[in-house]
């Protein structure tokens, strides 16, 4: 019995001997990657803003200019009813 207890406790032994900290390069690859996937998805959502507050610029000069064009309209309708 103290013999299986020993073959035991040797081999455990082993086996959290033989994980170790793990492969450096390995983690250094994940963390590149994570670094990588990060920046990606900050100038993707830096794009996706960019492009929101263009498409928001470009709606409020096209009520402006159609706020314009109705302005214009009423006032001709108005000259066009007094020179009646």
């Amino acid at each position: 019995m103290k013999k299986l207890l020993a073959l035991v406790v040797i081999a455990g032994s082993i086996t959290l001997v033989s994980c170790g900290n793990g492969d450096k390069k390995t983690d250094d690859a994940a963390a590149a990657k994570m670094k990588a996937d990060s920046t990606r998805m900050a100038d993707s959502t830096a794009k996706a803003k960019a492009a929101d507050s263009a498409m928001k610029a470009k709606a409020a000069m096209d009520t402006t200019k159609k706020a314009a064009i109705d302005s214009t309209k009423k006032a001709d309708t108005k000259m066009d009813a007094k020179k009646k």
